[in-house]
């Protein structure tokens, strides 16, 4: 079992449960997700890295109404100094194509 796990089991226990779980989890042959169900253990830790930053409402409201419109998913990254970057996504060829079409963009034939 790898030791971050072991650290988590022992966040909380007693030896003797400690114990107990072990039996159980060697015994049982249980993976990961068992031995957290088992244990009570439940990943409520926030993990490293940058914490989002909510968009301010303007941003939100135009990320849906740009989706809405082209029918497919739309962020707006916006940076300092008034700059950023708009991401429409598509999913196949044909939707790039019906895209391109949308915003009247000639596709080189």
């Amino acid at each position: 079992m790898k030791s971050q796990y072991v650290d988590e089991l022992k966040a909380g226990q007693s030896v003797k449960e400690i114990f107990v779980l072990g039996k159980k989890i060697v015994k049982d042959n249980l993976n990961v997700r068992e031995i957290e169900s088992l244990a009570g253990m439940t990943r409520s830790k926030p993990r490293a890295g940058k914490a989002k930053k909510e968009k301010p409402a303007h941003i939100a409201d135009l990320e849906n109404t740009m989706s809405r419109h082209l029918a497919t998913r739309v962020s707006i990254d916006e940076k300092r100094g008034g700059k950023g970057k708009i991401t429409i996504e598509f999913y196949s060829h044909e939707e790039f194509e019906r895209l391109v079409d949308l915003m009247h963009i000639p596709l080189p034939r």
